[in-house]
């Protein structure tokens, strides 16, 4: 037994670890996935697949190859959000001790959930932990190496994005934002914090969890050690979904801005975000991508309605286990 392992241990047991992986038509991603889950050194584990809807057979292929995954099956696409609070409701009523949240093109090292588990350990005031996630191809470049908030731009970064890796990333520390593709959080935090905002169907739930989590008290860290290869983006460029995309992308900070941000952060944070919105309206233009341009104008309309409800849902009901 390593000392990764050995370290872990509470109460003369392993804390119980769900993963839960939400899938969108990725059958020819989630059979890696999950096998690189099934890999891990990590026990007890238990794996949640949560199938939006998909029509290309992910479903079948999960419940005739693994056959001990916990399988939640969906009609429709009901989004990032509330698919994965799915999972997770099902997660903690399972007892679990930790829960993460997987993208379903992703592959984890065999050591990375061990060393995300004793890093969380580590202090209790730890909501939630990222590992070092690099892009699939090329595989030494970054994708994340921890993240970064500003409320006067309404913005999250990656750090370390698109560089290639060196001893810079290795360092550990607390991150302002964590990114759904690779989280895990401890029961009390989900339990605390809430699950993701369903209102926001998808993009910048992750960002709305981790400021909540920072307003609660807690605090979200990266632990470089543990790693993990993503395909980004694969969901939405499998699905054709670009113009979709720009439309929570111009509707959802400004939603999360309303929540979490200060009258005073507007001040820059809306003609930041005017500005950047009529980037992509131009750049859309160029590629004569009209269905996008409505969508941007469409996230801007849509906007006032969902402001109207949102602080009344700072917590949502998914994991109030």
């Amino acid at each position: 037994m390593d000392a990764s392992r050995r370290e872990v241990v509470v109460g003369g047991r392993w804390p119980r670890v769900a993963i839960v992986v939400l899938n969108w038509n990725g059958r020819e991603v989630l059979e890696d996935c999950v096998r690189s889950i099934y890999a891990l050194s990590y026990a007890p584990l238990e794996v949640v697949v949560v199938d939006n809807g998909s029509m290309d057979g992910s479903a079948e292929m999960v419940q005739n190859t693994f056959g001990d995954c916990i399988l939640i099956q969906n009609e429709k696409n009901l989004g990032f959000a509330k698919g994965n609070n799915q999972g997770i409701e099902v997660a903690l009523e399972r007892g679990n001790d930790y829960v993460m949240t997987l993208n379903n093109d992703t592959l984890l090292d065999l050591e990375s959930l061990s060393l995300l588990v004793q890093r969380a350990e580590s202090d209790p005031r730890i909501a939630a932990v990222s590992p070092k996630i690099y892009f699939a191809d090329p595989s030494d470049h970054l994708w994340f190496a921890g993240g970064t908030f500003s409320y006067w731009k309404g913005r999250n970064g990656h750090v370390g994005y698109r560089q290639k890796d060196c001893p810079a990333w290795n360092v550990p520390g607390e991150a302002q934002f964590i990114s759904g593709c690779a989280l895990l959080a401890s029961r009390h935090a989900w339990q605390q914090i809430g699950g993701f905002d369903e209102s926001l169907f998808v993009y910048s739930e992750d960002v709305d969890w981790s400021l909540r989590a920072r307003k609660a008290g807690f605090k979200l860290f990266y632990e470089p050690r543990a790693v993990v290869w993503h395909l980004e983006s694969f969901s939405t460029l499998r699905n054709e979904w670009q113009a979709n995309q720009m439309y929570y992308c111009t509707r959802n900070p400004m939603v999360v801005m309303w929540k979490q941000g200060r009258w005073w952060h507007w001040l820059t944070f809306l003609p930041y975000h005017a500005a950047l919105s009529c980037k992509r309206i131009l750049q859309a233009l160029s590629r004569r991508d009209w269905l996008a341009v409505v969508k941007i104008f469409k996230g801007f309309r849509d906007f006032p309605a969902l402001a109207r409800q949102a602080k009344s849902r700072q917590r949502t009901k998914a994991a109030l286990v």
